[in-house]
């Protein structure tokens, strides 16, 4: 995704699994001689939460942002992502053809617009469909039921995720106006993890970076500055 490089369906599978064994190749590429905080939004909370959980005496805390690993009792899914994620081959078609996703995502994942040149930033990556394979693959790639190629790996991250986090410093930070995240999630995790501290931001959305920017990035910095050891 973004500015990587794009295999093609035949050499890559586009799983869970597949972006978790890239982490931690990364990982062990950087030779990293301390333990890493950790810091996961969307999609890359199960990827980083698959290595963590693997690796917890190489974790030395845990900033989640808008993230999840499973679905909170009465959670329904958003129409605006039930459109690409249940109406298989139409989802594909118009995350992958149409580019809809990437730029749905920039109208509704914000509740402060984002200005032109942001989202033709957030855009520029995907200008044509060949570029965009890997968005609607990871879209595809969400487990929701049992028999999903994903389900299993993501239901064994989850298991392991309160073994990790009795042990690891845990920060929340939440735009509670996410449209997929949403306040059932962060309530699900709070309920989960009472220790953990949490920043709920009431005017930003799934894209808290752009719409509470200054907020969240002091919160993470004095989150890790305070658990350095």
């Amino acid at each position: 995704m973004g500015l990587s490089s794009r295999p093609t369906e035949r050499q890559y599978r586009f799983r869970l699994a597949d972006r978790a064994a890239d982490l931690e190749a990364l990982v062990e590429h950087w030779n990293l001689t301390e333990p890493a905080h950790l810091v996961v939004h969307d999609w890359g909370g199960p990827i980083g939460l698959a290595w963590a959980t693997r690796h917890p005496d190489r974790v030395a805390s845990v900033t989640v942002m808008n993230s999840g690993t499973r679905i909170p009792a009465g959670y329904r899914m958003p129409m605006k992502l039930a459109l690409f994620k249940r109406f298989t081959p139409l989802g594909r078609f118009l995350a992958q053809n149409r580019n809809w996703f990437v730029r749905g995502t920039a109208a509704f994942g914000v509740v402060k617009k984002l200005d032109q040149a942001a989202r033709r930033g957030l855009a520029a990556p995907y200008q044509k469909p060949e570029q965009r394979l890997a968005v609607a693959r990871f879209v595809h790639d969400i487990p929701l039921t049992p028999g999903h190629p994903s389900f299993d790996l993501l239901a064994a991250v989850d298991q392991r995720l309160e073994a990790l986090l009795a042990q690891k410093p845990l920060t929340l930070v939440w735009g509670l106006r996410d449209f997929v995240f949403n306040r059932a999630v962060f309530l699900d995790w709070r309920r989960r993890f009472p220790q953990a501290t949490a920043l709920a931001l009431p005017e930003a959305g799934h894209y808290l970076l752009e719409d509470e920017p200054a907020r969240v990035t002091a919160w993470v910095r004095d989150f890790i500055d305070g658990h350095v050891k």
